[in-house]
């Protein structure tokens, strides 16, 4: 189960450009355009925007944290790669702050 969810999110490589990611004036912009995204996918925004950090990645961190969400079962397997993808556009604004 777990590989199957680590070979999806590893796709999202192509979505989330592996750029240091820091939680500066971009904070407010990557706010307000999770408020647009499906509740899962905010729920991932939320629990990856605030263990963003300036030695981790946004794939990284959006891995680790949808990973978490499923293991809680607060996110669908089948739903979880498509959902973590949705949250990049947002993560993104953060990251260039």
């Amino acid at each position: 189960m777990l590989k199957m969810l680590a070979g999806a999110l590893g796709a999202l490589a192509l979505v989330a450009p592996s750029v240091p990611a820091t939680a500066a004036g971009g904070k407010a912009a990557g706010d307000a355009c999770a408020q647009k995204l499906p509740p899962e996918s905010k729920l991932i925004y939320d629990a990856t925007v605030k263990n963003l950090g300036s030695a981790a990645t946004i794939k990284d961190v959006v891995s680790t944290q949808t990973r978490a969400l499923v293991m809680q079962g607060k996110v669908q397997m089948s739903t979880a790669k498509t959902s973590a993808e949705a949250t990049a556009p947002c993560l993104e604004l953060v990251a260039k702050g």
